[in-house]
């Protein structure tokens, strides 16, 4: 959390929690969507010769998703520019999106039924937590 937010004790406010989930809930189901019809019809991940390549991506760009989502929900200012987490959460999230991306790349990649995938398809993940930065800085004065 940033400094000013625990300047003073807060309380759970049940409200602004439900709210916070039903402005932001449609939007990841969205960018799901468009990472479903892009791996689909853009890379051809759409037959049983090439769902190991959707599986790949779609587990890859889970991590990052969950990973990286802590950023965000943790401050109304822009992550990582306006506002940066502690070194030990940064550090794990730099490890963990790295094994991420490394994994279908890996010796263990057969084993784990991962393929090598195309970097390109990371791209909306990208957009989808820029697009949820500024939205969580407009959602903290929508919603309070």
């Amino acid at each position: 959390m940033d400094e000013d937010y625990l300047t003073a004790p807060r309380k759970w406010d049940i409200a602004h929690i439900a709210r916070f989930m039903l402005f932001l809930g449609p939007i990841s189901s969205i960018f799901d969507y468009v990472t479903y019809a892009v791996m689909y019809w853009g890379f051809g991940a759409n037959n049983e010769a090439t769902a190991p390549l959707f599986q790949t991506a779609w587990f890859v760009e889970s991590i990052l998703t969950q990973t990286l989502i802590i950023h965000i929900i943790r401050t109304n200012k822009i992550p990582f520019i306006e506002s940066r987490a502690s070194w030990p959460l940064i550090f794990t999230t730099v490890a963990i999106c790295t094994i991420g991306i490394a994994l279908p790349f890996s010796y263990m990649a057969h084993s784990l039924g991962l393929v090598a995938f195309a970097y390109q398809l990371l791209a909306d993940r990208c957009g989808y937590h820029r697009l949820l930065s500024g939205v969580s800085s407009y959602r903290q004065n929508l919603v309070h």
